[in-house]
């Protein structure tokens, strides 16, 4: 989001989900001082997110066409910045709810590798589509001031012992998790 979306202060951020990977993004956009909007499907998760500094909560659960209410909270325009952890087809929602010129950062694909895409829509609002990896040892090393500068860390929502291993990746499968789930080694 700050090295390829270019985040700027007042910009949207729309972020799918309370993984680690989704909290993370949370707190990167209010660090860059962006307006943030989580989907989840849990209310409890949306209230921890709240404590978090979120502006917007949407349950798409409650909502499953979450994306009108993301352009009625933006008024219309769209966000700026879209975290997309789901892919496959979903990645039209993302695309429903994008600015003119905005960015689609894909970082997960829990729906799958492939989807029917609307190119079209893609061409007319002129949407950046990147695939988000591993950045540079430059990046992360920026990274890693930023996080110390701004004193964020990872939220983690539980640690197992290694014997344990098994139950944290039920746990990982049910997606009862709020952040990151760590096994000591």
């Amino acid at each position: 989001m700050i090295e390829k979306g270019k985040i700027q202060p007042g910009n949207t951020v729309l972020i799918q989900g309370t993984g680690g990977v989704s909290l993370f993004s949370i707190q990167f956009a209010i660090m860059a001082g962006a307006e943030v909007i989580l989907l989840s499907g849990s209310d409890e998760k949306l209230h921890l997110a709240k404590q978090m500094g979120v502006n917007h909560l949407i349950n798409y659960k409650r909502l499953p066409n979450w994306e009108d209410e993301v352009l009625n909270i933006t008024s219309g325009n769209g966000v700026n910045h879209v975290v997309e952890v789901v892919g496959s087809d979903h990645i039209n929602k993302s695309i429903d709810t994008v600015a003119l010129d905005g960015t689609i950062s894909i970082i997960g694909l829990i729906n799958g590798l492939k989807g029917d895409i609307n190119t079209v829509k893609i061409m007319t609002k002129q949407i950046r589509l990147q695939g988000i990896n591993v950045g540079s040892k430059e990046m992360f090393n920026r990274m890693n001031n930023a996080l110390e500068i701004h004193n964020i860390h990872p939220i983690i929502d539980k640690t197992y012992a290694f014997e344990d291993a098994k139950e944290a990746l039920t746990l990982l499968e049910r997606s009862s998790h709020f952040g990151k789930l760590c096994i000591s080694l």
